[in-house]
C-alpha cells in the first residue's frame, strides 16, 4: 500500500493483494470536500481460473475447470473506504474470461459471482438441448460489460462463446438483493457439428436430399439458417440461489 495526501485528498497510489495464482492491483482516492467523503477505485482482478478468484473470495461455486480471468472494474462510492457497502456501489466493470468448462451442473451449487446467471441455464437448456449440454458446459471465452448503479449491475452484452453453441445475455443483476431479471438468448451450433444434428435429427439422417421435419417445416436438407431456426430465448427471474427460468415464445 502507497499513499500520499494534499489537501482534502488521500491518494492511493497502490494498493495490491497478492496470492498464488491471483493478483489484485487498484489505486484511487478518498476526498473529503465540504464534509462529504467519496471514494474512486481502479481495479484490476487477474487469475489463472474463474474457480481460484471466486473461491478467495468465499463464493461457493460449481465444478469450474480452468478459465483464466480478467476483471477490470471502476467504482465509485459515497463515503470513505472504509464505508464501502455494495448497496452504495457505482461503476463500470469488464469481464473476460478464457476457455473453460461448468462441470456437474447445478445452479444451487454457486451464485458465480451473481454475474453468470448461465451457471443456472442448463437446467432449462437439457430439456431442450440435451445432445448439447449433457456432458458439461464447454465455453470457449465468456466476456461482457457491466454498468454498476447503486448495487444494481446492467449488461447488454454478456456472451458466452462455446464449441455447442453461444448464449448472450441482457439484464439486471441484482447484487445487494442477490437477483437477476435477465433475458437469455441461446444459439446452438448445430450446423458446424454434424454428429450432433444427425443425433437431433434422428435416423433419417442429414445428407443432400434427406427430407427433415423441424418445428413446423418441411426441408430437403440441413439450410444453412438452421442454427438461427434453433434459437431459444429465456427469461431469468428471481433469486440467485434458486432462479426461475422459463422459456419465451419467440417463433409466433
Amino acid at each position: 500500500l502507497k499513499t500520499t495526501k494534499t489537501d482534502n485528498i488521500v491518494n492511493i497510489n497502490k494498493l495490491d493483494f497478492n496470492k498464488p495464482g491471483f493478483t489484485i492491483h487498484s489505486s484511487g482516492n478518498w476526498s473529503n470536500i465540504d464534509d462529504t467523503n467519496k471514494s474512486q477505485f481502479e481495479m484490476t482482478f487477474k487469475s489463472e481460473s474463474i474457480k481460484l478468484m471466486l473461491d478467495t473470495f468465499n463464493y461457493e461455486t460449481a465444478n469450474i475447470e480452468n478459465g483464466e480471468t480478467r476483471i477490470e472494474l471502476s467504482a465509485n462510492w459515497n463515503g470513505s473506504p472504509m464505508d464501502f457497502s455494495v448497496a452504495n456501489l457505482n461503476g463500470k466493470l469488464n469481464m473476460e474470461i478464457a476457455e473453460g468448462q461448468f462441470l456437474d451442473i447445478e445452479p444451487k451449487a454457486g451464485r458465480l459471482f451473481g454475474l453468470l446467471s448461465i451457471q443456472a441455464l442448463p437446467r432449462r437448456l437439457s430439456l431442450d438441448f440435451a445432445d448439447f449440454f449433457d456432458k458439461g458446459f464447454a465455453f470457449d471465452s465468456i466476456k461482457g460489460n457491466f454498468s454498476i448503479e447503486k448495487g444494481q449491475a446492467y449488461t447488454n452484452d454478456l456472451q458466452m462463446l462455446g464449441p455447442a453453441g453461444d448464449i448472450t445475455i441482457s439484464g439486471r443483476t441484482g447484487l445487494e438483493t442477490e437477483d437477476y431479471d435477465q433475458i437469455a438468448t441461446v444459439v446452438p451450433k448445430v450446423s458446424d457439428s454434424l454428429p450432433v444434428a444427425s443425433a437431433l435429427f434422428g435416423p433419417v439422417g442429414v445428407g443432400v436430399g434427406a427430407v427433415i421435419y423441424f418445428a413446423g417445416e418441411l426441408f430437403d436438407s440441413i439450410p444453412s439458417n438452421i442454427d438461427k431456426i434453433l434459437t431459444q430465448q429465456y427469461s431469468i427471474k428471481g433469486s440467485w440461489e434458486d432462479p426461475e427460468i422459463e422459456k419465451i415464445n419467440i417463433n409466433k
